[in-house]
């Protein structure tokens, strides 16, 4: 008879098949315990195009939206954390995936749209509304579209977040002056 799970008449079927009649042969058996259910290491099952949702809803929208949205498809606040953040889970927050990429790609393009609108309201700060109209109002709407631009740039923007962060400090060296020094008079 095959390995498997079988019903109680089979196997009782099968063990008239084994033992001759009359005899009776002690017969034992071993529980095998399954392999464990679930993930393993190194596999999600949130697909990558969910991830970059949540992370770019995290990220522009803020905390508050990303955990929302993740918990509306199930998934934890840990987890829409994560994603903001630009990794998987928790633990790999220090190496980055493709949802990064794809968070600071969607901030660069509303920086740069920001900075077009930034750039005409500095354009309309001209001498004769500065004489004429309020311009507080408008430098209002360009400090604000600056600070959108500040918002809106990657984090890692010129640095090596891999990498360590070495700082070289060197010092100029004492100068003495000739009284430091014994002094011995030579004759020629």
């Amino acid at each position: 008879m095959p390995l498997g799970i079988v019903s109680e008449k089979d196997f009782e079927k099968e063990i008239g098949n084994c033992v001759p009649v009359g005899n009776s042969i002690p017969i034992s058996g071993e529980v095998i315990n399954p392999k464990p259910l679930g993930r393993g290491n190194g596999k999600s099952n949130v697909p990558d195009s969910i991830r970059k949702i949540i992370g770019e809803e995290f990220a522009i929208e803020g905390r508050a939206a990303g955990v929302e949205m993740a918990e509306a498809l199930g998934l934890s606040h840990q987890s829409a954390e994560a994603y903001g953040n630009g990794t998987n889970s928790l633990a790999t927050y220090n190496k980055p995936t493709s949802v990064r990429d794809h968070i600071n790609n969607r901030k660069e393009k509303i920086a740069k749209r920001a900075s077009s609108k930034l750039y005409k309201a500095l354009d309309s700060i001209t001498d004769d509304k500065l004489v004429l109209a309020k311009a507080s109002d408008l430098s209002a709407i360009a400090r604000n579209l600056s600070g959108v631009i500040k918002d809106m740039e990657p984090d890692d923007k010129g640095k090596d977040t891999n990498g360590p962060n070495i700082q070289f400090i060197m010092y100029a060296p004492k100068l003495l002056s000739e009284d430091k020094f014994p002094v011995m008079q030579v004759n020629e």
